[in-house]
């Protein structure tokens, strides 16, 4: 495929009827979009809802690396899913779109996919090569481990409703913000969360911890209210120790640099955090979580010298990354060792053996730079075609660019 150079809100508007059957035609920024080809491509589809009229769409994002190793990617599709949402219907669609660009299914390298049973059903009688989409698993995976112990769920449910009390009532907000000023903490409005995005629950809880005494002196004057416990605070400082770097990495996860590939290493990070002593000792009343969460990833001024909420997410935040730099060290040790060896493989070796990266650092400017010293392994198919490892990547370009296609997930 060719690079987009110009974004268009919606790409209904290709013409794929023009004169040089090798390209589309985007009508809205004359931008021409390559069909078919020989390179592999990953693709991320997903179901969405529109806000405005509750009209279902069917999203097919092609993604691919180009020859100057930026990450690029086009969406194909996004058409109107109408009738029944089986997965013999969207096994249908999705090879309307393939057929419609010319792909063939071996020219797919792996398509990114939600859990919904139906949508693997699809792809599965589709007969694509498939992964589902990570952040969904993780979403799914947090959500049962902060239901595994019936505290965590109640110490939410308790801060939910402090949380709504303040963003109902703009008197209160406004109360609240003065105990703020006299207590010289962070001016900032406290955070609701929602259901589909499990991080606004860690935001919230984050906040709450971040505005513990003044809420504690709000609270005080109004006997409606009801505060958390001394025992429920703690139990909030505990839970942000433990998610701060699942938080992590649904942040990293969601940008638009990260690929499926790095994937692996990130969860093998999550499983070496929750495994450690130390986390332990920072976390010890939520044991059934820690649990639960490990099983499930595979796949302001200080008060009575208290720790503020930053302290203790900093301390997280060091604690995970220096697991993840010991995975990685630890890989990169290891050594192939064969009698025989062709250029493949020699120079997959003499790869493994060089200095690894920061993981801040892009891999895709790595490779621009080395590419020279890599010819077989540059034009290998597999690291040509990385795709995201979200599905909801799909529609997020008309999302953006186009305000008024309000877009809600299946």
């Amino acid at each position: 495929m060719t690079s987009v150079k110009k974004k268009s809100p919606l790409w209904e508007y290709l013409d794929i009827n023009s004169d040089n059957n090798k390209f589309a035609v985007c009508l809205l920024c004359n931008v021409k979009i390559s069909r078919g080809g020989e390179r592999k491509k990953a693709v991320t589809s997903d179901r969405w809802t529109c806000l405005h009229n509750n009209a279902s769409f069917l999203s097919f994002t092609a993604h691919w690396i180009s020859p100057k190793f930026k990450l690029e990617h086009g969406v194909l599709a996004m058409k109107p899913f109408s009738g029944s949402h089986t997965g013999e219907n969207i096994a249908k669609e999705l090879n309307i779109v393939a057929n419609r660009w010319d792909i063939e299914h071996n020219k797919i390298h792996v398509l990114i996919h939600d859990s919904g049973a139906n949508m693997v059903k699809g792809v599965r009688l589709a007969e694509y090569n498939s992964a589902r989409c990570f952040i969904h698993m993780l979403q799914r995976a947090i959500n049962e481990s902060l239901k595994v112990q019936a505290e965590v769920t109640t110490m939410i449910g308790t801060g939910r409703r402090l949380v709504t009390h303040f963003n109902h009532s703009g008197l209160a907000q406004e109360k609240l913000l003065r105990i703020h000023k006299e207590l010289n903490l962070p001016e900032h409005q406290l955070v609701q969360d929602i259901s589909t995005r499990w991080n606004s629950t860690f935001y919230m809880i984050e906040r709450l911890l971040e505005q513990k005494w003044a809420i504690s002196l709000y609270v005080a004057d109004h006997d409606t209210l009801i505060n958390l416990t001394a025992q429920q605070w703690s139990l909030m400082e505990q839970c942000i120790n433990l998610l701060k770097p699942f938080e992590e990495i649904t942040k990293i996860t969601s940008s638009g640099l990260f690929c499926v590939s790095e994937v692996i290493p990130h969860v093998a990070a999550l499983n070496k955090y929750l495994d450690k002593d130390e986390t332990e000792q920072r976390t010890p009343d939520l044991s059934h979580m820690r649990a639960s969460s490990s099983s499930s990833s595979t796949p302001a001024k200080k008060s009575r010298g208290e720790e503020t909420e930053s302290a203790v997410s900093r301390k997280a935040h060091d604690t995970f990354w220096d697991c993840f730099d010991e995975v990685a060290n630890e890989n990169n040790t290891s050594q192939v060792q064969r009698e025989e060896r062709n250029a493949i493989a020699c120079e997959l070796d003499f790869y493994l053996k060089s200095v690894r990266i920061d993981r801040n650092h892009d891999p895709y400017s790595w490779w621009a730079a080395n590419a020279k010293q890599y010819p077989n392994l540059t034009n290998w198919p597999y690291l040509r075609s990385q795709a995201k490892p979200l599905a909801t990547s799909s529609c997020r370009e008309i999302s953006i660019h186009s305000p008024s296609f309000a877009l809600s997930a299946v």
